[in-house]
Order: C-alpha cells, then structure tokens, then sequence
C-alpha cells in the first residue's frame, strides 16, 4: 500500500493479524509508485491496496498489469472517490472489493457511512454477516440510509461544483512556487493539494490560511514508522515525506457554486510567493 494514506486502512490490516508493506508514492500523482512496490513486493505478498489519494486519478492499465504480473489481489480504497472515474471506468470498479465513504468532508457527504462493492456475492455475505453482529447506535444510525441516498442524488451537482472550485484554485495559484499536482485539470476531486517549496513556507501559509477561517490541513505523513511491524518499516520514504514537508490540502465546499471573493483573496494572499 501507499505509504501516504489514511491511516484506518493499514490498521485494519494491523488488526486482521497481517503486515503492511509500505511503498513510496508518485511526486506528480501522489499515488502508489509501482516501482518503489516493486522494490518492496516479497515472496509472501498477497494483496495491493490502490487508493486514489484526494481523488487523483490512477493509472488503471499500469495498476491491472502490475497486479497480474506480481499475481496480487487488487482492492481499491476509493473512500476519498465516489463519483469519480479513471477515464471510462468508475471509481470503486476495480479489483474484487472497493469501499466509498460517506463521512464529513467527502465528496458524497451524508455526515457518515461507508459502502463495500464487490461482485462476488460471498464478500458481501461475510461481510454483512459481520457488520449484523457488532453493536449498534439504533439512534444514530437510523437516519443514515435517506442521507446516503440524498448524497448520492446530489453527487452530479457536487462534482459539477468541485471541478469548477479546482479550476478557481488552479487560475488563482498560477504562480511560481507553487507546484500542482498533474492531474486532468478540471476535475472533481476530494481535496485540492499543492506544494510549496518548504516545511517553513507550508507551515506558514498553513497558519494564515487557517485564521483566515479556510480549513487547511496537511495531509498524509508517511505511515511505516507507526507500524513497526512492517517488514520494511526502516525504509525510507522520501518522496512522500518531501511531500508532506510541502503540501497543502485545500477545502472544496460541499456543496458550493464557487468560491467566495473573501476566500479567494485569503487563499491567494497566502499562498503568494515569499519576498
């Protein structure tokens, strides 16, 4: 997997009792580099976890080739890409599960939930089978299918919003010292990433950006030093920590029709480049 990710899909592997294996991310993309998993597929590798990170899309035909070749299972964690597509194919079609999120900040945004999609009929029944047996919240979880649903009728609408906000940042950060990532321009995307060219250059624009009431973050840091027993959890990774060193997430509103002027001059004024 990823090395830059949401943490919950290495725990959950912790936690059925397997070992991540960690692999460097793409400087362009920000998604898995099949050469750096190359570098660390061993002979007991069974499973690769594609995730397309914020949104960005993945390189499908590569991605297909490399599981074939190195005989993997290919799940895809596309809880930051419902709606979204790899061309011609959607996100969440690939490999034999995919799960989307509905959780605060998502692109299907319904305050919480998840879906598993697979076509083979004995995953969902297992895990169904599960998800009957843990505990739950009757009171917080009864209204959650109608919020599911009314996402998903809302999601042509959402992506129409979130492609033109991400050409608002594009046009508006069009300047040197700013790096965006190289992906279809517009698009709809979770977050809208770049870089800056430093850790002290990222941290202050961050601050600014954050009292100015626009909801910045700094996402993902390597994970493989919290997950000691990877089996190469001493490797370096220096693409991604160059990246998170640099990046800054930037909010697409729910929702929105465009950036407000405020916002915009906020967002630009701090991420101008330093004199």
């Amino acid at each position: 997997m990823p090395v830059a990710l949401c943490a919950n899909p290495a725990y959950a592997v912790h936690w059925a009792g397997l070992r991540p294996i960690f692999a460097d991310i793409s400087p362009t993309t920000f998604n898995l580099d099949l050469a750096a998993a190359e570098r660390v597929i061993g002979p007991q590798t069974r499973v690769l976890l594609a995730v397309p990170l914020f949104g960005h899309p993945l390189d499908v035909p590569d991605l297909l080739e490399f599981a074939h070749e190195h005989n993997l299972i290919l799940v895809e964690d596309a809880a930051q890409a419902t709606g979204l597509s790899y061309a011609d194919l959607p996100a969440g079609s690939l490999g034999i599960c995919s799960v989307y999120s509905f959780g605060p900040g998502k692109i299907a945004d319904a305050g919480g939930g998840a879906a598993l999609l697979s076509n083979d009929p004995h995953i969902l029944e297992r895990a169904a089978a599960h998800l009957h047996s843990l505990p739950s919240n009757r009171h917080s979880d009864e209204h959650l299918p109608a919020g599911i649903l009314r996402a998903l009728q809302n999601l042509p609408h959402e992506l129409l919003a979130r492609a033109t906000l991400a050409a608002q940042y594009r046009h508006i950060l069009d300047h040197s010292g700013v790096t965006h990532p190289e992906i279809p321009s517009p698009a709809p995307l979770s977050k809208y990433s770049i870089l800056l060219p430093s850790r002290p250059e990222r941290d202050r624009a961050t601050r600014e950006l954050l009292a100015a009431g626009i909801p910045a973050t700094n996402l993902y840091p390597p994970l493989a030093p919290y997950f000691p027993e990877a089996r190469n959890a001493t490797g370096h990774f220096p693409v991604a920590s160059d990246l998170y060193n640099r990046i800054v997430n930037l909010p697409l509103w729910p929702q929105s029709t465009g950036m407000e002027e405020r916002a915009a001059r906020a967002i630009s004024l701090a991420l101008a480049p330093s004199a």
